[in-house]
């Protein structure tokens, strides 16, 4: 409520991730106070969108900053999150960030970093670069990139690999990903996504997003994505462009909205159950743009031995468009494919 605190511990220098609901009161603010009681910064409120994440660079003594909700009603925050960054665990030249290889807790600093330096949308672009290795972020969900303008190198498609396991008991569309990218213009190339929670025992229920997408132009070169259900989650995308792409899955592994188009990407069928059996279904657009989703001289192959039938995809929700155009597919895809391509009846519509 309006004169709440909140009491947050920092050092010397560190970034405040703040994330916002819509449904806060209308112009609210957060303001950041000394132990003096001096203003030393203050951001919105109230997210633009649900889940927008808002981020205070501070700077002065370590000790207990003070954050003060200055509104006329309710004021609904998802997470704070403080990354102290006087002494770092990674590499700083220019605008070039480099991640210690191999380590986890490396990458998610500098992510974290990177995303509160690059907060406005003019900012000059940041580049993270990943060196081969895994970096293993267990149970870790929903790793945010807020920033502008940030590319995501990775030294290599298949050996550079993120990965998370989710509890099969969190399973979900929106609670899985290993990222979520809500900003514009972000570049990712040359590494692996890998959501690894337990497939096979999760039922039917075995939504496990490698990437929740709820940006604007985001480009993708030389990315694999390895899972099963909901694998690439097209959330709110305006725009985004992928090429020389291979993206695996089982049930709607690519689904969602905006007028996303694939080149020369592999559609890559796992198989639905451990026996290999099982329908299984590519896309579940709920598109509402120009485009829709667009593949362009792309290769479908079926990684399950010939078992178990497929389609092209199924309707979600609105009046969504989906297209293939010089795509491809394997002996083992043209051989399950459903004699009429795509499920004819959707989800909510």
């Amino acid at each position: 409520k309006n004169g709440d605190v909140i009491t947050l511990l920092v050092g010397e220098e560190a970034n405040i991730f703040v994330t916002n609901c819509r449904y806060s009161a209308g112009g609210a603010q957060l303001v950041f106070k000394d132990a003096e009681g001096n203003e030393v910064g203050r951001i919105a409120g109230q997210g633009e969108g649900d889940g927008q994440i808002d981020v205070f660079a501070y700077k002065g003594k370590a000790g207990e900053l003070y954050m003060e909700i200055e509104s006329g009603g309710a004021v609904y925050i998802h997470s704070i999150k403080v990354v102290n960054t006087k002494t770092t665990n990674y590499q700083k030249e220019g605008n070039w960030y480099f991640v210690k290889q191999g380590d986890a807790s490396s990458l998610l600093d500098v992510i974290d970093v990177v995303s509160g330096a690059n907060s406005a949308p003019d900012s000059e672009r940041s580049y993270i670069f990943i060196p081969d290795g895994l970096y293993d972020l267990g149970e870790t969900v929903l790793t945010a990139i807020s920033g502008y303008n940030i590319s995501i190198i990775g030294q290599s498609m298949k050996g550079t690999i993120i990965k998370n396991a989710p509890d099969v008991s969190t399973e979900g569309i929106g609670t899985t990903a290993v990222l979520v990218n809500s900003t514009q213009n972000l570049y990712m190339q040359d590494l692996t996504l890998q959501n690894a929670l337990d497939y096979y025992s999760a039922g039917s229920a075995g939504r496990a997003v490698c990437l929740q997408d709820k940006g604007d132009r985001a480009v993708f070169k030389n990315v694999t994505m390895l899972s099963y259900q909901d694998t690439y989650y097209s959330q709110n995308t305006k725009q985004s462009y992928w090429e020389d792409c291979d993206i695996h899955g089982t049930v709607d592994f690519i689904c969602g909205g905006g007028d996303v188009r694939f080149v020369n990407t592999t559609l890559s069928l796992e198989p639905r159950a451990a026996n290999g059996k099982g329908g299984r279904t590519i896309t579940a657009p709920t598109t509402s743009g120009n485009f829709g989703y667009v593949f362009d001289g792309c290769k479908i192959v079926d990684l399950a031995n010939g078992q178990g039938d497929w389609n092209f995809g199924r309707t979600w929700q609105n009046n969504p468009i989906c297209v293939y155009l010089n795509t491809t597919l394997d002996k083992n895809s043209a051989n399950t494919l459903v004699s009429s391509r795509w499920t004819q009846k959707g989800m909510n519509n």
